[in-house]
């Protein structure tokens, strides 16, 4: 009878401590996610029972680890918050943009976005997190230790950690509070290494850069920069469903097939695309220029044309490259992410009335620098009104993801299609380069994170990526020989971190700091070792 009556006392107090801990994880958990519910309940569940270990060794202290649940509340409750408006987890740009707003800015997003789905959530969150904690500030918890929740809770803690709910890399399991601890380092991170960038940036020059053509030969070059783009989800590449059909209607571009990116993450791939910054050489690479520097150095006027976020104070690294060009323009500003960087907002289209003016601008010579958003999660924002084709009947959410997905394929596809038909009336030399950034990891398995990471968890769909190459009548007539030699390159292996050392010699340009052997279009290209 006294154990009974032992068991029926504790019982209420460590239930209450489990749902007071689980309430604002499964809050956040149904309304960000939509595959494999019942499994991360279960596994949240374990996780929940694991944060109440520090309860189970040392009761005594059970006040003071209340206090440190508190933030657990606040950081959920914002997740939830950015569930409800952008139906996408709280995720690192959204941790930075916080961190770097004011107060106006603030208040305009308060009464930008707040709706009563939000009002509800709060004060749900509020209800349950104040009546759990007065409960277990004021109910003493057993004094007694109990060697089998002791057990328990290290076994729920090791699964925890097996199944990476502690990772600082976004992870289907992590737990929100380690994203928000990342976005906080990074930001602080981004920021001392932008300053020092902008401190320390100089516009090289390029004393031996000669071009084969005279001053005055008008050129017209479009370089055009995806987004997350898996080769695989092209149907130029052999994906069966029909991703590329807007470009199909043009001549066939000259498909490169076994491309990769160094990198599975936008700013560190394309510091090297863009620079001389090769493998381990970042800093010096970069400090000896960009592409873009040598364009300019050529005589070219240079354009770059971005649909992705500049950062405006803190800009990264590649909105700091892009802004050398005599003209660059973004479409999208860093501190308007919050209230103006919703679904059909960020639409590539938007590129190309500019795209349009640069290529009626006077100079003869010119290299256009596009930057697409493409296929960035969430994919759903990357599509206008009307351009849903695979996803508008998908039979489980897992396959909608992969559905929206390539429908931004499909959709980068009919924006690569409309520049291509006003290059392809231009009379001089021109021709269209697309690759991208890097790739994703995008199937219907369980397995598969839908998304890019860090190069620590990326998977080979993550560096494997398109590109292409598309030349007008004039360049072929001008490059005889280059177009002779080019169906031949199609199968070498080449990362895109050397594309400095391609691009130029792509539009008749020389300098002595460009390397043959990581030159895709040369013969004296050297495949690099695995």
């Amino acid at each position: 009878m006294f154990k009974l009556a032992f068991l029926k006392a504790i019982k209420p107090y460590w239930l209450i401590l489990f749902v007071y801990l689980a309430l604002p994880l499964f809050f956040n958990l149904y309304l960000t996610e939509h595959t494999h519910l019942i499994k991360r309940s279960i596994y949240l569940g374990i996780c929940t029972f694991g944060l109440m270990l520090p309860w189970f060794i040392c009761p005594r202290l059970s006040r003071l680890w209340i206090l440190f649940s508190i933030p657990l509340y606040v950081i959920y409750w914002a997740g939830c918050c950015h569930a409800l408006i952008f139906n996408v987890p709280l995720n690192s740009s959204s941790v930075l943009v916080i961190l770097d707003s004011n107060p106006e800015e603030a208040k305009e997003f308060y009464n930008t976005f707040v709706k009563p789905s939000i009002i509800i959530t709060s004060l749900a969150l509020l209800f349950g997190g104040v009546s759990g904690f007065l409960y277990l500030v004021i109910a003493q918890p057993p004094k007694v230790l109990n060697k089998k929740l002791i057990i328990l809770g290290i076994i729920a803690c090791l699964f925890a950690w097996n199944k990476q709910f502690h990772s600082t890399i976004f992870h289907r399991y992590q737990l929100l509070p380690y994203r928000v601890a990342q976005g906080i380092k990074e930001y602080n991170l981004i920021r001392d290494e932008i300053l020092k960038l902008k401190q320390n940036h100089t516009i090289p020059k390029f004393p031996s850069i000669k071009s084969k053509y005279a001053a005055t030969y008008p050129q017209t070059y479009i370089i055009v920069i995806g987004e997350s783009a898996n080769k695989d989800h092209l149907s130029w590449y052999g994906y069966e469903r029909d991703t590329t059909p807007y470009t199909q209607k043009f001549p066939k571009p000259y498909i490169f097939q076994n491309i990769h990116s160094p990198h599975a993450l936008t700013m560190p791939s394309l510091r090297k695309v863009l620079t001389f910054a090769h493998d381990d050489q970042v800093m010096e690479g970069i400090r000896k220029g960009s592409i873009i520097n040598i364009f300019n150095a050529a005589g070219f006027k240079t354009f770059w044309i971005s649909n992705q976020l500049s950062q405006s104070k803190f800009d990264n690294l590649v909105g700091m490259l892009g802004k050398d060009a005599k003209e660059a323009i973004f479409i999208n500003d860093y501190n308007d992410y919050l209230t103006t960087i919703t679904k059909g907002n960020t639409v590539d289209e938007k590129l190309l009335p500019y795209i349009q003016k640069a290529l009626e601008d006077k100079a003869p010579r010119k290299v256009i620098f596009v930057h697409l958003m493409g296929s960035h999660s969430p994919y759903d924002w990357r599509l206008p009104q009307g351009t849903q084709y695979y996803s508008l009947n998908s039979p489980t959410p897992a396959q909608k993801f992969v559905d929206v997905y390539d429908d931004t394929i499909r959709y980068t596809d009919k924006v690569i299609a409309e520049i291509l038909s006003k290059m392809f009336k231009l009379k001089e030399d021109s021709y269209l380069l697309y690759f991208s950034d890097h790739g994703e990891d995008i199937t219907t398995s369980p397995d598969s994170c839908r998304c890019h990471n860090s190069d620590e968890y990326a998977t080979p769909p993550m560096y494997d990526i398109p590109l292409m190459l598309w030349t007008n009548k004039a360049y072929k007539k001008s490059n005889p020989k280059l177009i002779s030699r080019l169906p031949h390159y199609l199968e070498r292996p080449f990362n895109t971190q050397h594309l400095i050392h391609s691009i130029p010699y792509l539009s008749g340009i020389s300098l002595d700091e460009m390397e043959p052997q990581h030159n895709l279009f040369s013969p004296s290209f050297i495949p690099e070792k695995e």
